[in-house]
């Protein structure tokens, strides 16, 4: 979390001591004061565009879980818009580590997604890419990856979340349910188009992969007070 972002919350409180005696001055002060929080951090994620979505993301969730309890309404915007920034760019960040590491068996899915929008299902296995072959290939793949695949993403996310800020088992959950999203597609696309064939991995399977990884990769612990 950055200086501006970690000492604002503070800076308010200690305003709002004496806040119903300079209101006014107070609620433009806070209004000049979060435009230029939210600009700098823009330039920070900017300056950085690989980490972006993870500095945005920890700063208004920390501005927000901090902020949102503050008796002021001018604030409440900030608040609220801290919140959406938060959900955008820790979509991005989960779609971002997903694709990381499952990328190929993303992109064949969502292939024969657009492809069935102007192909019936029993033709899709006859177009090369999507051909029978290119499907076990695929799957083949996908549970070789998935046998290392989330262990790796949790170490990942690990290394680029602080500890302090508790974003871990969110942004895991939300990982996990990315891949099940991705998983039932590809299911659903197995049963219509590739009759006969089977996937891999189970969900029981993948269920047990990610109890592993949660073991082998726990999250880290915060300093105590």
């Amino acid at each position: 979390v950055l200086p501006a972002f970690a000492h604002a919350p503070s800076f308010v409180l200690l305003v709002e001591t004496i806040g119903p005696r300079v209101r006014s001055v107070a609620d433009n002060a806070y209004r000049k004061i979060m435009r230029a929080l939210f600009m700098g951090l823009d330039t920070v994620a900017a300056a950085d565009p690989k980490y972006s979505d993870v500095v945005i993301m920890e700063n208004c969730h920390n501005f927000a879980r901090r902020v949102r309890e503050i008796p002021a309404e001018c604030l409440q915007p900030y608040v609220a818009d801290a919140e959406n920034r938060f959900e955008v760019h820790a979509s991005r960040y989960v779609e971002w580590i997903v694709e990381s590491q499952f990328g190929k068996a993303l992109s064949f899915v969502s292939g024969i997604e657009e492809l069935r929008k102007t192909t019936p299902a029993e033709e899709v296995k006859f177009r090369s890419e999507f051909s029978k072959q290119a499907f076990r290939t695929t799957c083949r793949k996908l549970q070789a990856e998935v046998d290392k695949g989330f262990l790796a993403m949790r170490r990942r996310i690990i290394k680029h979340l602080s500890p302090a800020e508790g974003l871990l088992p969110l942004v895991w959950k939300r990982v996990c349910e990315r891949f099940m999203e991705f998983y039932e597609q590809l299911e659903h696309h197995t049963k219509d188009c590739y009759e006969g064939e089977e996937l891999p991995v189970t969900r029981d399977q993948v269920a047990a992969v990610i109890r592993d990884a949660v073991q082998h990769a726990p999250a880290p612990q915060t300093a105590s007070a």
